[in-house]
């Protein structure tokens, strides 16, 4: 502790009351049906809750049939399941297919030895050689959403005004979630879902918080939910090369993968006798990722298992927490033979990438080699992307950014505001205002007065009070922002024209057209990216000053008593002496 600190003794006691409780709420589906291939629907409908994703998890009770003979595979409650999906306001933001495969790659990454018991208690079992079931084959499980869904694991904020809803399906088996106990007690079983709920925890705020959350609805502010998205691809059978080529598929500069994990399989799908949950290293040698004609890791692993040569291998996985978190730690779930024996699977970093590239695409490509045929052998591949969510809640807007968008920050100069078409005015006549509104589709009353046809044109008017200049730049994908007026200092193109203008000003000795454009360029040329970069910010302080400073206008106004002034006939002197100085 610093010096300072430590002598600071007239400081100031601080309590942090803002959440003055959290409490989990239950959601239970519409229906009571789980059956293979079901979709299990669960929604929060209240708008008016604060809830926290963050700590979210599904209850599961049910019961394994043949209790005798097979039993819960490592992470079988994951293979229960197919797919989940997240929607916000009806609209879906997140999913996850081959739920079973991607938790099994992504838990076997970011776990750690010190939270696997919390894995245990989601049905992981590998470690301890434990069961999820009781001796009648019974089970509960709470298995946290962070484990299946990236918005659940990044997004660590409460949600305001939305509609949630959580979207199950079941797996069309139950042959996946489930082994023998010994080789040849059983051929089939089943797994019984009896229970399925969503715990949510919901944030209770003190009044202030409260009172600034409201406000901030009110204001139609865009909210951003940025996450890594997780998306998983399947090859059935590789065949009977020993190299294969893998076009997995084309991405949005935005969502490009960050990173890039591959399982094999070697017969083990729908295979009773086998945990699905394992990976095979079926003799592989080489993995190398194609984003673009960038290759992925750049030297070839030369991976020889026979050999017991497969330590590269398992730094890169190591690697991945300390990358994924940004932590200066590594502290994997396996250990290089647990590795080994579960999971020798190649994890690819592909998170440091050149973003300012031209190209407004990715084509994702893997390669596959083996020193001997992948006959029998099944490829998995999990792409951990970055996406990011835009709501508002005011409107209940919600739309998932695909590429980046490209804003104009435009002032209101009048060669700027040049309108599209004019809309009418008081000046207009009685006439022309109820042409202008039935060619708009408008039902009018010719006898409608000029303030009556007036107030129908106020309604209408924000869809074509457009500008010329707004809707050439909407025709070109983009979106103009306008300042509010007399506020340059939000758009820091202004702080560049500083730079080009006092280096012209300096040098200009012969005021010639032709020197004075050579100099613009020169000015141009000298505003570099960090430059730029400081001006950004700047220009974001000085936005979140008129921010705090147009709340401290709110706080202050609410606080005023409303003030009413009667002016009219009264009784008392009081009233006529003011009577007499309003008029």
């Amino acid at each position: 502790m610093p010096e300072s600190d430590i002598l600071d003794i007239s400081s100031q006691y601080e309590t942090d009351s803002k959440i003055t409780k959290i409490e989990f709420h239950s959601y239970t589906p519409y229906t009571t049906s789980f059956k293979n291939n079901d979709e299990i629907r669960i929604s929060i409908q209240q708008t008016d809750v604060y809830p926290y994703l963050h700590e979210s998890f599904i209850y599961l009770e049910g019961k394994i049939t043949e209790a005798g003979k097979v039993l819960l595979s490592n992470n079988g409650f994951s293979y229960l399941f197919d797919q989940i999906r997240l929607e916000i306001n009806g609209i879906e933001v997140d999913s996850t297919r081959v739920l079973g495969i991607t938790s099994s790659l992504k838990g076997y990454l970011s776990g750690t030895p010190v939270d696997y018991y919390c894995y245990e208690n989601a049905g992981w079992t590998f470690k301890n050689n434990t069961k999820s079931t009781n001796n009648a084959g019974e089970f509960s499980a709470c298995i946290p959403l962070k484990y299946w869904l990236g918005l659940f694991e990044d997004f660590k904020k409460i949600l305001v005004n939305s509609r949630l809803e959580l979207i199950l399906t079941r797996s069309h088996s139950d042959l996946n979630a489930i082994n023998v106990k010994s080789e040849g007690s059983a051929t089939t079983g089943a797994v019984t879902l009896n229970k399925i709920v969503w715990k949510v925890p919901h944030i209770t705020v003190d009044d202030e918080e409260r009172l600034k959350l409201l406000k901030l609805v009110e204001k139609e502010k865009s909210l951003f939910i940025p996450f890594r998205s997780f998306e998983t691809f399947e090859y059935p059978e590789l065949g009977t090369t020993t190299k294969a080529v893998w076009n997995l598929k084309t991405a949005s500069k935005l969502e490009k993968p960050r990173f890039i994990i591959v399982g094999l399989q070697k017969d083990r799908k729908n295979q009773i006798s086998k945990d699905c949950s394992v990976f095979d290293k079926c003799d592989l040698t080489n993995v190398k990722v194609f984003l673009n004609s960038i290759a992925y890791p750049y030297d070839n692993l030369n991976l020889d298992f026979n050999k017991n040569n497969f330590s590269i291998l398992y730094d890169m996985y190591t690697s991945f927490q300390e990358s994924y978190y940004e932590k200066k730690i590594r502290n994997p779930q396996l250990s290089p033979s647990t590795f080994l024996e579960n999971a020798p699977i190649v994890v690819i970093d592909t998170s440091k990438q050149n973003d300012s590239g031209t190209a407004s695409s990715v084509d994702v490509q893997l390669e596959i080699e083996a020193s001997k045929p992948l006959t029998g052998v099944s490829a998995y591949c999990l792409l951990i992307h970055d996406r990011i969510v835009e709501y508002v809640p005011f409107t209940r807007e919600v739309r998932k950014l695909l590429t980046y968008k490209i804003y104009l920050l435009m002032d209101n100069a009048p060669y700027h505001s040049v309108n599209l078409e004019k809309c009418p005015t008081s000046n207009w006549r009685n006439a022309d205002i109820i042409q202008w509104l039935q060619g708009k589709g408008e039902v009018v009353d010719q006898t409608m007065i000029i303030p009556e046809l007036l107030e129908v044109v106020r309604r209408i008017k924000p869809i074509y009070n457009k500008y010329v200049i707004d809707e050439m730049v909407l025709q070109q994908n983009k979106t103009v922002l306008r300042l509010p007026p007399y506020h340059c200092e939000l758009n820091p193109i202004e702080l560049v024209w500083s730079v080009v203008k006092r280096h012209v000003k300096a040098n200009n000795k012969t005021f010639k057209l032709p020197d004075v454009k050579n100099l613009l360029v020169e000015g141009i040329a000298k505003v570099d990216a960090e430059m730029w970069k400081n001006f950004v910010k700047h220009t974001i302080e000085e936005k979140n000053k008129l921010w705090t400073l147009d709340d401290t206008v709110d706080e202050l106004t609410a606080e005023q008593n409303r003030l009413v002034m009667t002016i009219g006939n009264s009784d008392t002197e009081e009233d006529d002496d003011f009577d007499l100085l309003s008029d």
